[in-house]
This record gives C-alpha cells, structure tokens and sequence, in this order.
C-alpha cells in the first residue's frame, strides 16, 4: 500500500514538473514575441518620423540662407556706399556695387557671376556648405556717360555684367543692381546671371534668390 502511493505521488511529482516546465516555455516565448513585436513597431515609427524630421531640416535651410542672403544683400549695398569716389566708380552718376569675386575660396558660382567678397562681413556659405553666388550690374547711360556699360569694365574691374542703359542722365534703371543666389539643397547653380540686369532661374531650379 505505502509503495502504491509512493508510485502514484512520485507520477504525480513528475507530472507537476513537466507542467511547470512547459509554463515558463510558454511564458518565455511570449516576452520574446513581445519584445520582437516592441522593436518592428519601433522600427515603423522611426521610418514614418523620418520623412517629417528631414522636412523639417530642409525647411530650416532654407530661411537660415534666406536670411543670410538678405544680411549679404544689406552689407553689400554698405560696402558699394563705402567704396571710392562715393561708390560710383565710372562717373556715370550711379553707385556701383561691390565686384564679385572669382577664383581663390570661390569654387562654385552661377554663369556670368561669382561669388561674395570676404572682406563685407556676410556669412560666404550657405547650409548646404556651399559658396552662395553674387550677381552684380553695372548700370548706367552709356550715350551721356562715355565710362559706363562699357563691356563690364567699370573701374578697370572685369567682374561686373553689362547692366541696364536707363536711356538718359536723369533716368534711373529699374533692374536688380545685385542679386544674392543659394545652390540650394542640390548644391548645382542653376540660376545664371545675365547682362542688362537680368538673371534667369528656370522652373524646376531649388536655387534661392
């Protein structure tokens, strides 16, 4: 009798211990179901977050550099002021602005243009790490004044555009005298600046001017 319910416990010991067992298999699976489940649910919020937070970034490029472009466009117009024979370098009765620069720290530019003098105390690169370009316009009437619009040489410098010829000595032109241009997030000119006081920005251009 004793060895009959020794027999049956020591079943019914084993039996217990199995169970147990297979319990925490089971509740071992679940936490690293759990777990799995936590880091692809992770992982999906870090890749929808990702689009907002470049967003984001991108927007605030841009108004750091419309912002230092508008500084730029400021303390270039104080240095043209600044400059000898009270910035109008020709005689043609308007203030030329500062030349733009070529060469040198200017290793990207827009076509016809070049890049901020260093010596005006603007920031010389955009967000992108790339030299923001400068377009400037020699305007004035070239049949009064026999210095002015002459083939970009106005004070001996070569690193203007032909500007516009407003068409007698009381006349003012009305075209840009200097422009300020960003490569933008592609950090590709694309934006060229053309004689007679133009610049031209094609439609698919991220270029800020």
């Amino acid at each position: 009798m004793e060895k009959f319910f020794k027999r049956i416990t020591g079943g019914c010991g084993k039996s217990h211990k199995y169970s147990v067992l297979r319990q925490s298999g089971n509740v071992f699976f679940t936490m690293f179901g759990a777990v799995a489940l936590v880091g692809a649910v992770g992982a999906a919020s870090m890749q929808v977050m990702k689009g907002p937070v470049r967003t984001m970034s991108e927007v605030t490029k841009r108004t750091v550099a419309e912002n230092n472009m508008i500084a730029s466009a400021k303390l270039a117009v104080m240095a043209a002021t600044n400059q000898a024979d009270n910035g109008d370098c020709d005689s043609d009765g308007i203030i030329e602005p500062v030349p733009f620069v070529s060469g040198g720290g200017c290793t990207s530019s827009p076509s016809g243009g070049g890049c901020l003098p260093t010596n005006i105390g603007s920031a010389l690169s955009d967000p992108w790490d790339t030299t923001y370009g400068y377009c400037v316009w020699d305007h004035g009437d070239a049949d009064t004044y026999a210095n002015s619009n002459d083939g970009n040489n106005c004070g001996g410098s070569s690193n203007f555009q032909a500007g516009q010829d407003p068409g007698g000595a009381s006349d003012a032109p009305t075209k840009p005298v200097l422009a300020i241009v960003s490569a933008g997030p592609d950090r590709v000119f694309q934006t060229t600046c053309d004689a007679g006081g133009d610049y031209t920005k094609p439609g698919t251009s991220d270029d800020l001017v």
